[in-house]
């Protein structure tokens, strides 16, 4: 298996990014030009997610699930075909519901180059909107008001005419501690439209205040942080608080 998903064109205003992009504007021109780098844990991360791909896919069509081998992990295995069997569930549930997964999503009513690839959505018309995302790593993440997730329900419900009374949110996370099951939040389809003007002056800020740099949770996942003018600083002044500590030495 080809990792597909380390191969994808990333977006400027990206579904995954849309946290640090909607609390510091300059973030965006500042990460412009800087090539995406793997490290063991986003690897990781996409392998899991090729394995829950694939596993979903046979379930869904009846085929064979492929044998995985190394460096795919039997945790790998495990934890996808333990989230493939949660989504189906949620599908019995919903009868006339259509499963996608893996599918590329796009809000070019808001910016042309806004688009990002969900993992799992329901579709079920004049009803649910269910999106899926799974997070192979061991830090939580809350569905609520989550700008990823409402992300992927926008380009999502606009592709179907906005053709849904309600849109739940999951998150399925299994290697974070205490995992008690998949999480969800649940809106209406016109609180999800409110949405788009908040997206809207997101982007507006992005694009006319390049020079606004703000310090957060969200600095942790931006690749333009060895260049950022307010890491810099802080790395300086940690430097001359450390340099002006040491003892001064004596003459003698």
């Amino acid at each position: 298996m080809k990792p597909q998903h380390s191969k994808r064109k990333h977006s400027k205003f990206s579904a995954s990014g849309a946290e640090r992009w909607f609390k510091c504007p300059a973030s965006v021109e500042l990460s412009e030009g800087i090539p995406d780098k793997d490290n063991k844990w986003s690897i990781e991360g996409t392998r899991g997610h090729e394995v829950l791909d694939a596993t979903l896919r046979a379930l869904v069509t009846g085929k064979p699930i492929p044998w995985f081998k190394p460096p795919y992990t039997r945790e790998m295995t495990t934890l996808a075909m333990s989230a493939a069997k949660f989504v189906l569930a949620v599908k019995r549930e919903h009868p006339r519901s259509k499963v996608l997964n893996e599918t590329r999503i796009s809000l070019p009513f808001i910016h042309p180059d806004m688009f990002g690839t969900f993992d799992i959505a329901l579709i079920e018309h004049f009803g649910t909107l269910h999106v899926f995302d799974y997070k192979f790593g061991r830090h939580r993440v809350s569905p609520r008001k989550n700008l990823q997730m409402i992300f992927y329900a926008l380009g999502l419900a606009a592709r179907h005419h906005w053709n849904f009374k309600r849109v739940r949110l999951w998150i399925i996370q299994p290697r974070v501690s205490g995992y008690d099951g998949p999480e969800f939040w649940e809106i209406g389809i016109l609180e999800l439209k409110s949405y788009i003007r908040q997206f809207e002056k997101a982007v507006k800020r992005a694009t006319t205040e390049t020079d606004t740099f703000v310090e957060g949770p969200h600095c942790h996942w931006c690749k333009a942080v060895s260049k950022c003018p307010i890491k810099n600083q802080g790395r300086v002044k940690k430097g001359m608080a450390v340099f002006s500590a040491l003892p001064l030495n004596e003459e003698r």
